[in-house]
């Protein structure tokens, strides 16, 4: 009897522990975060996925307004960071280090600036050299979008829900998210003269100065390619309930 009930305890000691570690409730557990990042600040939930995995949403947040001068032309620009984000993140050793694939499900970021050039103000576009027309002075608007959906990736360390007896974490992330090709606008109105103040006329049916506005705008299309692979860097506070 005794080497029976042996027998059941060695059969019996396996599942026990696996149900203890490893099979753990989908969505059993849950936690809360916030986060700074290059992608704004933001808050993030988490829920237990299955083994060695979690299933994050998030939300990103971030408006920065700037003024600045360029060749004469003066900027009133705005930053707007906002997007929410689901990632998975996979626990490859049971650890705090995690690899996760991310995708931004709604990227609402963009860049937008009101231009106006005083009258009387010479500036250049392109190879073409103006003067604001004191009687009909330049203003214009640029813009800066990406797409609505961005995929990405991120290795980090940090389990809003982890394990441990300590239900307060400090997760760090790196990565990226492919934006894809930037859409660049820009818009100017109002008339220009020669840089002697001669020869004005609105600039939307002068030819030149058209081409020389389209020029313009593919020059700055080209100078923020570089922002398709858009860097994230993260670092944040959590707690598990």
């Amino acid at each position: 009897m005794l080497r029976i009930r042996l027998i059941v305890c060695t059969l019996l000691l396996p599942p026990l522990a696996l149900s203890q570690e490893q099979i753990a409730k989908p969505f059993g557990r849950v936690g809360l975060g916030v986060k700074l990042s290059s992608l704004g600040a933001g808050t993030e939930a988490t829920m237990h996925f299955f083994s060695r995995s979690n299933l994050r949403t998030g939300f990103n947040y971030f408006i920065y307004d700037h003024d600045l001068s360029d060749g004469g032309v003066g900027y009133r620009g705005k930053l707007n960071l906002c997007s929410a984000q689901v990632t998975y993140d996979w626990y490859p050793f049971r650890r705090s280090f995690h690899l996760s694939p991310t995708v931004l499900i709604y990227n609402a970021t963009h860049v937008s600036a009101d231009l106006s050039v005083p009258a009387g103000t010479t500036f250049s576009i392109t190879k073409g050299t103006y003067k604001s027309d004191p009687s009909d002075p330049i203003s214009g608007t640029a813009s800066l979008k990406f797409p609505k959906v961005a995929p990405g990736f991120l290795i980090g360390w940090g389990n809003l829900i982890s394990h441990g007896r300590h239900r307060v974490s400090f997760p760090f992330e790196l990565g990226f998210v492919f934006e894809g090709t930037p859409h660049v606008s820009l818009n100017l109105n109002g008339s220009g003269c020669d840089p002697g103040g001669r020869g004005c006329s609105s600039l939307s049916s002068d030819p030149t100065a058209t081409r020389n506005i389209r020029s313009e705008q593919a020059k700055l299309a080209r100078e923020v390619t570089f922002l398709r692979f858009y860097p994230i860097i993260s670092i944040g506070v959590g707690y598990r309930f």
